[in-house]
This record gives C-alpha cells, structure tokens and sequence, in this order.
C-alpha cells in the first residue's frame, strides 16, 4: 500500500514523529522539513511503499548523512574557506552520490531506496532523493530509530557490506569507498570524509536480502506518532496516549540543570542533566548521548540504554526535541521506547548493546577528567 504526502502538515506529522524516534539526534529536523517543503512546492510526488510491494530483482540502497549532530564549529567553516569551498553548485548533493553510486555497482542498475535510520534530518533526505531520483522508497529502514554509526543498523550486523559508498557535498566534491575490510573500518573513513561530503549513499544489496534486513512499517508509525504529537497540547494526554499507542514508558519529567558537549572523533558527545519535578521531584537524570542519547542515569544508577530509545519532549507542547535544541531551565519529559528484538541480539550487542555504551561513556569521563 502506498503512503502519499498531501500536504505540508503531512510532512509537520512525518518530520516530527521522526524526530522522536531519532532519539535526540538523526539529524536536523528543520533542515528535512525545508528539503521536504522545496521538493512539495515544486509539484513532485512524496510517497512511500510496502516492502512487500517491491520486485524480487534489483538493488536496494541506502543514503544517508554523516558527521556530528553538533553544529558546524567556526574552524571548519573557516577551513572550507581556506580550502575554496567557496560556491555551491549542487542544491541537494545526494543526487549526485547516487548517480555515482550506479558506475560502482556491477549488477542490473533496478533498485529501491531504504533509509539507514529514523531521524528528522536523515531520513527526510532519503525519502527527498526518492523523490529527485524517481525510485521507490520503502517503509521501512534498517535500525527502526537514529544511530551515531553505521556498524549498528541490521545488514551491518548481520554481515552485509555497506561499500561501495559514495560521498558527495555541495560544492562539487565526489569520494568513492570502494572497499573496506569490514563496516568498523567503512565507519570511520565514512566520518573522516564527512568533515565535508556529509552526504552519502551506499550499503547496495540485493532487494531479496533487504527485505529480511528491514524493521517494516518505521516511516507510517513515525508519521502517526507525529500526528500524534502535534494534535496534543495536554501533557497528561500526550504521556497517556504515547504509553498506550507505542508502548513508550515514562521515565522522568525534570528541568535542564546543564548540559555539555563536544566533537570526538566526528561525534557529538556529551551529558545533558536535569532536576525532577512532580513525582520525581528530589531525583536527578544524567544522559550520556554520542549524537543520540545511549546511557539515562537516575541517580546515578543505570535505568535505562541503546538499543532501546530515550527520547525527549516540552513539557509545554508535546514536542520531541534534539540535543542541540535543548535549553536551561525548560521543563522536559524523558520516555524509553523498546527497540526491535533484532538488536538486542547476541550478534548486535558488541556494537549497540549496553556494555558497548558504557565503555564508551567511562573513557569519556576519563577524558573529562
């Protein structure tokens, strides 16, 4: 069955319920509704289908974009400068990443698109290229939420090559991962390159294959929880019909007592922490997030973590938020949604699982120190 956007507050609904399942990262959300707005004023079709609905033959592949979820800090725009990144000269650069994309590939060039992630800026660009590039987009991605890297999406996991990629920006620069020895190693060329060429397109695989890879139906949930979302001002019933509809659990409701961050190797990380109000009131909450939030602390204890999602919203108007959008002294809402069974998975621990995480977290306080 096909899902067709017919208005921008269709894309409001799609942007925002992306958002949530983006877990406070997947890019930004204002950017994808921009994007998303252009390509529906200009007259073209924004849809998607069932997995089902596809053809046995064929490719399916993915984009995506790559970097940190922070803002472009002062030194990389004066470096792009510097360098001659002065003019740009292609609007939406993952068009030209996927035409590239088609003289690496050696098979019959008939393919769908599957997004890597659900997030309010990742995934608007991938359903935006379905539409530039005339291909299907399914409903569907590969992690069923936002991730920092591409190792933890489900055919990385379970073995599946994301090379060839293809990397492209604005300004006319194209980089080819043509091989890597594994997705550790495709991850990090793929982070090093996104300083500039944060677009990018790759994991080409048989559409057969993808099928089983998919956690299904990520783009309709995401826009029934936006509507969800953006129909709700009550609080109280906004908590109640996330629990009820999605499963989502409460977990705190505080205010922003500080929040702190930096790149790390291409990655947003840092902690945001908050004072308790109403019935947690006395109680503090610490999350540990590397573009997306991974580790919650009550108190100091462990409560909640990847591959589960903690996502945050205002406690004013019910809407899900990004780390950057955060500020001091406003009232939040913290839920856990539970994430597909898949990476929870014995082969999916060692890369999204909580002991990975807290590895993370513990050299990143080391750091701090």
């Amino acid at each position: 069955m096909m899902f067709k956007i017919r208005s921008k507050e269709d894309i409001d609904y799609l942007v925002t319920g992306l958002t949530f399942y983006g877990t406070c990262g997947g890019g930004n959300p204002d950017n994808g509704r921009k994007i998303l707005y252009e390509i529906f004023d200009s007259g073209k079709e924004l849809s998607w289908i069932d997995i089902n609905e596809t053809v046995d033959h064929g490719l399916a592949v993915t984009p995506y974009i790559m970097g940190s979820a922070a803002p472009e800090p002062s030194y990389i725009t004066n470096l792009k400068r510097e360098i001659g990144l002065l003019n740009k000269i292609w609007d939406f650069p993952m068009v030209e990443a996927l035409k590239e994309l088609e003289t690496q590939i050696e098979s019959p060039i008939s393919y769908i698109i599957i997004p890597l992630e659900l997030g309010g800026g990742s995934t608007a660009r991938a359903l935006a290229l379905s539409s530039l590039a005339d291909l299907d987009i399914v409903d569907g991605d590969y992690a069923g939420r936002a991730v920092p890297e591409i190792t933890q999406v489900l055919p990385s996991i379970y073995g599946y090559e994301a090379t060839p990629i293809v990397a492209a920006d604005e300004y006319g620069n194209i980089v080819i991962i043509k091989k890597t020895i594994n997705n550790m190693v495709a991850e990090r060329f793929g982070k090093l390159i996104s300083e500039i060429s944060y677009a990018q397109v790759g994991f080409p695989l048989d559409i057969r294959i993808a099928r089983k890879l998919i956690v299904p139906r990520t783009l309709t949930k995401s826009y029934e929880v936006g509507q969800l979302l953006r129909s709700e001002s009550n609080i109280k019933s906004c908590i109640e019909k996330l629990e009820k509809k999605i499963g989502s659990k409460l977990i705190f409701k505080g205010v922003l007592k500080r929040i702190q961050w930096e790149t790390i190797d291409y990655y947003m990380v840092g902690k945001s922490e908050f004072d308790g109000l109403d019935e947690f009131k006395g109680f503090n909450l610490i999350i540990w997030f590397k573009n997306e939030n991974h580790l919650a602390f009550l108190n100091g204890n462990l409560i909640a973590y990847s591959p589960d999602l903690i996502s945050i919203i205002d406690k004013d108007n019910c809407s899900p938020l990004t780390n950057t959008r955060l500020k001091i002294g406003d009232q939040y809402i913290v839920f856990v949604t539970k994430s597909d069974e898949r990476l929870k998975s014995k082969e999916a621990q060692k890369f999204i699982g909580k002991e990975y995480f807290m590895s993370q977290y513990e050299k990143y306080e080391k750091l701090k120190k």
